[in-house]
């Protein structure tokens, strides 16, 4: 799932049923990436995608071949593009913000 807010989009992914249960310790599982719009450029570039392609398309075209959300963030490590992460798990809320988030927080 993508979707786009004021300063950034959100990929999302949930998994359900048995073996989302037995893995997760709950039948229902999302998480989700926050990538800043100002690097959606590189982000379709990342994917393969045209100068005219958008990102939904993009974002489409790599999930159909097989990829999952756990792909796109190795990817985007590679490629050095930040990314924030968020996961829900029984009540509360797992998130780590993007590297540079993260390194200002941990010089300050």
């Amino acid at each position: 799932m993508y979707e786009e807010s004021a300063g950034q989009i959100s990929i999302a992914e949930r998994s359900m049923g048995p073996v989302t249960s037995a893995v997760f310790g709950m039948p229902l599982h999302r998480h989700r990436i926050l990538v800043e719009k100002g690097l959606v450029g590189r982000l379709v570039e990342l994917l393969g995608g045209t100068e005219g392609e958008g990102t939904t398309v993009s974002l489409a075209r790599y999930f159909e071949e097989g990829h999952c959300l756990l792909d796109l963030e190795d990817a985007m490590d590679r490629a050095g593009l930040p990314y924030a992460y968020e996961a829900q798990r029984s009540g509360y809320v797992i998130f780590r913000p993007s590297g540079e988030e993260l390194r200002l927080a941990l010089d300050a």
